[in-house]
């Protein structure tokens, strides 16, 4: 069983993503900034902001995970990886935001899509996904 855990939190380890903290400020800077071209109000920006910073480091934590789960089927994973964190993040922030006190206005989906091809066109296998929402 011990071995099985060492085997287990090794390949969690080495299959961890990279550059997660930079993806995540990527993630978080370019969601606000769609957000306030938009003309959605500065608090409203940068809650959109922290909600994709934090489902860049759902999707970064849980990665090694699925990966585990699928391990042939590399567009499965990433399919669960960003609805698995999409979801909890907007979840989360659905729940929050009458305690925050802040009105949201939906922006045009064309635009957060295309940011996000931009930013992880160069992706490597065990590089973090910026998720701009």
């Amino acid at each position: 069983m011990s071995i099985n855990l060492t085997t287990t939190q090794n390949n969690y380890v080495k299959n961890f993503p990279q550059n997660t903290p930079l993806k995540a400020a990527q993630g978080f800077i370019v969601t606000s900034l769609i957000h306030l071209t938009a003309g959605v109000a500065g608090k409203a920006a940068f809650l959109g902001g922290a909600v994709s910073a934090t489902a860049t480091l759902i999707e970064a934590v849980t990665r090694p995970i699925i990966e585990t789960i699928f391990p042939k089927d590399s567009i499965i994973t990433t399919c669960v990886q960003l609805v698995l964190a999409v979801t909890l993040t907007t979840t989360l922030a659905t729940a929050m935001v009458p305690w925050v006190g802040v009105a949201h206005k939906m922006t045009s989906s064309s635009i957060p899509i295309l940011a996000f091809i931009v930013l992880n066109s160069n992706a490597h296998e065990n590089e973090a996904l910026a998720i701009v929402l």
